[in-house]
Order: structure tokens, then C-alpha cells, then sequence
């Protein structure tokens, strides 16, 4: 299986088909994980031919507010491999969807796309890596895992790896 993620930010959501390069991308591809595709609950997202889209829409804070300019996930799965594909969970605040991909394999797949807001961010779940670390405990007892995403985990000055001296 061949997984691509990209972080879209909104750009091509309604026009996928029109970019023949991302289309020549695809075709070698099994699932197509977008983040950031900024649609709401309800929007019609374009799907490629050939495709089949499980997707979670930009949350809603708890005020009823929808978040701007972020957010939003859908994932492109080849139809060859749709019909064993189910969604396992969903976040509740938007930032990940757990597929279930069955029968293929010796276990079944549990893929994880993720998008983790900003630190700082008013929407930034503080405890987004614990909910995922149980998520990804629950699976395993399951099947195998494939965790994907944009952890938005830009270290900057510091070191992006443990240092075990």
C-alpha cells in the first residue's frame, strides 16, 4: 500500500481534477491523506475518479464558533481498497480520523491521519499526543497501525530527537 500526505491549506479543494501533475502524483498512490482542506460539515469535497473520500470537516468550539483558515481532513482511499475501508473513530475536535483497512492483510490496518493545530493556537488540544497514544493502544490490540499527519512540529532552535546522552 502507497500513502501520500500532503497539507493542502485549502488550496485545491474544489479543483482537484484540473491539476494534472497532482493527478500524475495519485495514480501511483493507494490513499491520498489531505490536511488543512478548510471545509466545513456538509461541503462536497472532490473526490478523484477512482477514488472513494472519508473525511472530517473543521470543528466547532464549544461556543458554536467555526474555526477559520484551518483544520478540516479527508482522505482518498483507491477504490480497489474502499470496500474493506471503514472510518474506526473520529476526533471529535477535528484533528484525526482512524481508518480501518481489512482482509488484505495478515491483520487488519488501522491508519491515523492527523493534523495538530498550532502550539498557541485557541484551538490547540493540550493533551492531542495522550488521546493519540491511547487511540494507538486501543488499535494495536486490533491490527497493525500507520500513523501519518502534520503534527505542526517545527522545533525551530531546538532538537527535533531524544537525546539519550
Amino acid at each position: 500500500m502507497r500513502v501520500c500526505l500532503w497539507n493542502i491549506h485549502g488550496a485545491v479543494i474544489t479543483k482537484l481534477e484540473t491539476h494534472e501533475h497532482l493527478l500524475d502524483l495519485f495514480q501511483h498512490v493507494d490513499v491520498v491523506a489531505l490536511t488543512e482542506t478548510h471545509h466545513f460539515s456538509g461541503d462536497t469535497f472532490a473526490v478523484l475518479s477512482g477514488f472513494c473520500c472519508f473525511d472530517v470537516a473543521k470543528p466547532v468550539t464549544p461556543q458554536g464558533v467555526v474555526q477559520n483558515h484551518s483544520g478540516g481532513i479527508a482522505v482518498l482511499v483507491r477504490e480497489t481498497w474502499a470496500n474493506n475501508t471503514t472510518i474506526w473513530n473520529t476526533a471529535r475536535d477535528g484533528t484525526r480520523i482512524w481508518l480501518r483497512l481489512g482482509n488484505a492483510f495478515q491483520r487488519r490496518l488501522f491508519l491515523c491521519i492527523v493534523y495538530a493545530t498550532p502550539q498557541g493556537s485557541p484551538y490547540a488540544d493540550n493533551s492531542l499526543f495522550e488521546h493519540i497514544c491511547q487511540e494507538v493502544g486501543e488499535a494495536m490490540n486490533l491490527g497493525d497501525v500507520l500513523l501519518v499527519g502534520d503534527f505542526n512540529a517545527r522545533t525551530s532552535i531546538n532538537i527535533d530527537f531524544i537525546d539519550c546522552s
